[in-house]
C-alpha cells in the first residue's frame, strides 16, 4: 500500500477548505455594507466647533 504525502499548501487538500470561510467572514463581510452607504454619511462635519483649541480663542 502506497502512502501519499499531502502538501499543506495544496488548496485541494481537505483541511485547507475550512480556512476559506473564516477569511470570508473576517475580510469580505465587513466591507459588504460599504457598498450601500447613505449619502448623509459623507457630509463634512466642522469638528473645530466641537473640539476646543488650546489657545482659548472662540471663532
Amino acid at each position: 500500500m502506497e502512502v501519499k504525502t499531502l502538501n499543506p499548501r495544496d488548496c485541494s487538500h481537505p483541511t485547507a477548505q475550512p480556512h476559506v470561510y473564516p477569511i470570508y467572514f473576517l475580510i469580505v463581510l465587513p466591507f459588504k455594507p460599504l457598498r450601500a452607504v447613505p449619502p448623509g454619511a459623507f457630509t463634512d462635519v466642522n469638528w473645530s466647533i466641537y473640539i476646543p483649541h488650546p489657545s482659548g480663542k472662540t471663532a
